[in-house]
């Protein structure tokens, strides 16, 4: 009897240390799954704002592209007909505007910031890759190149046009001391000798840095359709 009360003794309590575990078990999946949840939430939130932020860089990227493209052809149209006597001022005038209108670019990195600072939690081990990339190496890229062509535009074309001109409303008109001035076609055929090959490299760089953003862009955008 002894025996057999020992027995179902030891079945009882084999049988509670299996539904402790199995509770445990159950438990600890739930909790798993909710972390998983989590995650999967703090992602989709991260991705999101990353691909809104991306839409914001590339409003202000092809607005800067609108103007480097007519600013390049500026300068490839005075290098032209300064090698001529067929000056038209009101086309120099013009030019010279271009020469004188550049954007800045500000840009829009609060979402990878963000996530940078909690490990970037992003599954897509390729994306994840992408994406640090882009704001690690491509987005400094292009922001050098602008300041570059910003700081040559600012410590050697205003301070040489100072001599030719009266004064000028941004991005609208120049108003010329005189005109025809070969002093003047002289000085800008040596300044477009450096500046315009640099400001073309510029213009590729951005073309470049435009085409990653918007690569980019469409890949968050399909990562997102997995959520």
């Amino acid at each position: 009897m002894e025996q057999n009360k020992t027995a179902k003794y030891f079945k009882y309590a084999i049988g509670e240390i299996v539904l402790v575990v199995i509770g445990i078990l159950i438990a600890l999946q739930i909790n798993n799954w909710n972390e998983s949840k989590k995650e999967r939430s703090y992602e989709n939130y991260i991705l999101t704002e990353i691909s809104a932020n991306l839409a914001a860089d590339i409003v202000q990227i092809e607005h800067i592209l609108t103007q480097r493209r007519k600013t390049q052809k500026s300068l490839l149209r005075i290098k032209s007909y300064l090698k001529t006597e067929n000056i038209i001022k009101d086309s120099l005038i013009y030019d010279i505007v271009q020469l004188y209108t550049f954007e800045r670019y500000f840009s829009t990195n609060t979402a990878y910031e963000i996530s940078k600072a909690k490990g970037l939690q992003i599954s897509n081990e390729s994306l994840r890759t992408q994406i640090a990339n882009y704001y690690e190496h491509e987005q400094n890229k292009a922001h050098s190149s602008i300041q570059d062509i910003e700081r040559a535009f600012l410590d050697e074309f205003l301070i040489g046009m100072k001599e030719f001109i009266l004064d000028y409303n941004y991005g609208v008109s120049v108003t010329l001391k005189k005109f025809p001035d070969a002093a003047l076609n002289d000085w800008l055929q040596n300044y477009l000798v450096g500046f315009e090959p640099n400001h073309k490299a510029s213009l590729e760089i951005i073309e470049l840095f435009s085409e990653v953003n918007k690569n980019l862009r469409l890949k968050v955008d399909q990562e997102l359709l997995r959520f």
